[in-house]
């Protein structure tokens, strides 16, 4: 009886034993299926980047056919589509102009000393710098999202910045300078009764010339897209640049050692002739 209860104890300890392999080669075989998994799904993710904004509007278009007419017409129509991101930007970087304004009013409200800067009119100090701060805001915001967005562009970045901000302080300017003018011609016009809208045409007036100067000026000067050919024109010129310098070293030492070469020879000519 004790025979029969060892065996079955020592049948029991190799059963034991055998499990407790069996489940240590299946949780090595899970922890390798795991890694090969996240290996895998990472080469994916590495494969396919993040969609671009334009890519996520043709997979939007393939689910809405009834778009597909109208987007194609835009697609084919490249300064139309970016005449409404522009405008789009545009808008958003407005209320955000709005709703910085709006904030540091308040901030400020308690600096009211009156001041005179031009080409600003007299107002309140406080006016002044919250107006200041939200163009500054609007505007960088405008420049990030449009350069980027709309005109996708690979021009050089210090060279946008610079003339960007030249031309939207001139415009600040022009805009200064004109609006209240403006508001008092159209007020006048029409014998007060336009009253405080007069300020709100006059904006809309100048605002539709200012549209269009920084639409043009973004894509053809301050935000250009430089197509292949001319990123492969412009490296071939600036290696000719380079390689120039080298040639012209080449044919200088080729020709000061012919003027060696000749005046060596002259001295041994008129000895010989001597």
């Amino acid at each position: 009886m004790s025979e029969l209860n060892e065996k079955d104890v020592q049948i029991v300890e190799e059963a034991v034993a055998t499990e407790e392999e069996v489940t240590e080669d299946i949780n090595e075989e899970q922890i390798e299926v795991d890694e090969a998994i996240a290996e895998a799904t990472g080469e994916e993710n590495a494969e396919k980047p993040k969609k671009k904004l334009g890519e996520k509007w043709d997979d939007y278009v393939a689910k809405h056919p009834k778009l597909e007419k109208t987007a194609t017409y835009i697609k084919e129509h490249k300064t139309l589509l970016q005449a409404i991101l522009f405008m789009v930007f545009s808008c958003l970087a407005f209320v955000a102009q709005l709703g910085t304004q709006a904030l540091f009013d308040w901030a400020l409200a308690s600096v009211d000393k009156v001041v005179k800067v031009w080409p600003f009119p007299e107002q309140a100090l406080g006016t002044l710098i919250s107006f200041l701060i939200a163009n500054v805001v609007a505007k960088v915001l405008s420049f990030i999202m449009n350069r980027k967005k709309t005109f996708n562009a690979n021009n050089n970045k210090i060279f946008s910045i610079v003339t960007y901000t030249i031309m939207v302080v001139v415009l600040i300017i022009a805009e200064t300078l004109v609006g209240e003018p403006l508001a008092n011609a159209l007020n006048d016009a029409s014998k007060g009764m336009l009253g405080d809208w007069a300020n709100t045409l006059a904006i809309i007036i100048y605002s539709i010339p200012d549209f269009i100067i920084v639409f043009l000026m973004n894509k053809f000067v301050i935000m250009r897209h430089k197509e292949e050919k001319e990123e492969e024109n412009e490296q071939c010129d600036c290696d000719a640049r380079n390689e120039t310098p080298e040639v012209t070293e080449e044919i200088v030492a080729d020709v000061t050692e012919e003027i060696v070469a000749d005046v060596t020879e002259e001295p041994a000519d008129e000895t010989t002739e001597e």
